[in-house]
C-alpha cells in the first residue's frame, strides 16, 4: 500500500503483470501519444520457453521527467466473477440465467409492482412473498464507481486495473446495479451521471456470461479488451 506514494513503483507495477518467469527479453514494439499528455509503450517480454507477455505502459510527466501511470497486460483481461460451489442460490437464480441468455433482469414485485435489488425474499414495501424477475435495457447512469489498481491475490495478476461502476437504472425505478465498466482506447475517466449501456460477455466454460458497463458511444479498448479468458471479443 506505501508504494502507492512512491515515485518509483515498479515493484507494485511488476506484481499487477502476468509476466514469463523469468523473463529473457524485453523488447519495445511501439510508442505512440496516449490520452492527454501521456505517452504509450508497447512491450513484449519473454520468457525461456519463448513464451511472450505484451504489456502497455502508460506514462505521464512527473517532476521533470516521465512515471509510469498504468500497466497493463494485452489484451485487456478483466477478473471472472466467482460464483458458490453448487449454483446459484436460488433467489438469484433468475437474474444469473437470464443474464446467460444475454438478457438483464431485475426482481420485482408482483402485488405492488416495486423494483427490487438486490434479490430477497420478502417485498420491502408491502411485505409480499410474490416476487418474480422482470426485463429490463440494460443501460442507465453511472451514480458511483472506484478502480482497482492492486492485485490483492496472485489470480488477479494481469487482470488490473479496472473499475467497477454501480448505475442507476430509470426503467427500474431507479435501482442500482453494479458491474465492471469496459476501459476505452483513449483511457477516459468515467464521472458520475455517464450514461452507460450494457452488454453480455463470455466467461469461464459453458456458456455462461457476465454484465459488463460500457460508457455510451465509446468503443471498448483498442487494444483487445476480453471477458475472462476469451480472446479476440
Amino acid at each position: 500500500m506505501v508504494a502507492d506514494f512512491l515515485p518509483d513503483r515498479w515493484q507494485q507495477i511488476l506484481a499487477s503483470l502476468d509476466l514469463p518467469i523469468p523473463v529473457t527479453d524485453v523488447v519495445v514494439t511501439a510508442v505512440r501519444p496516449g490520452a492527454g499528455f501521456s505517452v504509450e509503450t508497447l512491450l513484449r517480454w519473454t520468457g525461456p520457453d519463448g513464451g511472450a507477455r505484451d504489456v502497455r505502459l502508460r506514462w505521464v510527466p512527473y517532476e521533470g521527467s516521465w512515471r509510469v501511470q498504468q500497466a497493463r497486460n494485452l489484451p485487456a483481461r478483466l477478473p471472472d466473477p466467482v460464483f458458490p460451489e453448487g449454483g446459484y442460490p436460488p433467489v438469484e437464480a433468475g437474474h444469473w440465467v437470464a443474464m446467460n441468455q444475454g438478457e438483464l433482469r431485475v426482481q420485482r414485485c408482483s402485488a405492488c409492482r416495486t423494483w427490487i435489488w438486490g434479490p430477497r425474499h420478502l417485498c420491502p414495501r408491502c411485505r409480499s412473498f410474490e416476487l418474480g424477475y422482470a426485463p429490463v435495457a440494460a443501460e442507465g447512469l453511472i451514480f458511483a464507481w472506484t478502480r482497482t489498481v492492486q492485485p490483492f491475490e496472485p489470480s488477479m495478476a494481469g487482470r488490473v486495473p479496472f473499475v467497477v461502476a454501480l448505475v442507476e437504472l430509470p426503467q427500474a425505478g431507479g435501482v442500482r446495479v453494479a458491474a465492471l465498466l469496459e476501459p476505452t482506447p483513449d483511457a477516459v475517466t468515467p464521472a458520475i451521471g455517464d450514461p452507460v449501456d450494457g452488454h453480455f460477455v463470455p466467461f469461464g466454460a459453458g456458456d455462461r456470461k457476465i454484465l459488463r458497463w460500457r460508457l455510451s458511444g465509446r468503443p471498448g479498448d483498442a487494444d483487445g479488451q476480453t471477458g475472462g479468458d476469451h480472446d479476440g471479443q
